[in-house]
């Protein structure tokens, strides 16, 4: 027959391990992303029919640990090394088919435990990627 232990016994328990693991973790660093486009220029053409803005991170062994399409991000990593890219998809017909991925972008980044490091992608109207700035790591 299994033994029981009481449920005061095991929240007391449960309250006293759960905060000596927690602290052994590493605190983790919050990357804000963010995709501004310049206003379209003379002669400059566009995707007719449109495209998507996708984000992607890898770290430092080369694993993607994030990739949407999206161009802002707001989420907390573990501290290291990563490479933020930012690459478009053409809909071709309709969005529900797209092109392959092209007009890529990178920047390698060091995220910090518990700080905030503020990036902006920049691309063209015709979604051509001109940079990728680092804004701020702040505390």
């Amino acid at each position: 027959m299994p033994k029981r232990i009481s449920v005061p016994l095991a929240l007391t328990l449960a309250l006293t391990v759960l905060p000596a693991e927690a602290a052994r973790t590493p605190a983790q660093g919050l990357l804000l992303v963010r995709t501004t486009y310049a206003p379209l220029q003379p002669k400059e053409g566009i995707p007719i029919e449109g495209y998507l803005t996708y984000i992607r991170i890898r770290d430092a062994a080369g694993r993607v640990v994030y990739q949407r399409a999206s161009g802002r991000l707001r989420r907390r990593f573990a501290p290291g090394r990563y490479a933020l890219s930012s690459y478009i998809r053409t809909c071709a017909g309709t969005c529900e088919s797209l092109d392959r991925p092209s007009d890529h972008c990178s920047r390698r980044l060091r995220l910090r435990a518990g700080r905030t490091l503020r990036v902006r992608i920049r691309r063209a109207a015709s979604g051509r990627c001109k940079a990728i700035q680092l804004l701020t790591a702040r505390r």
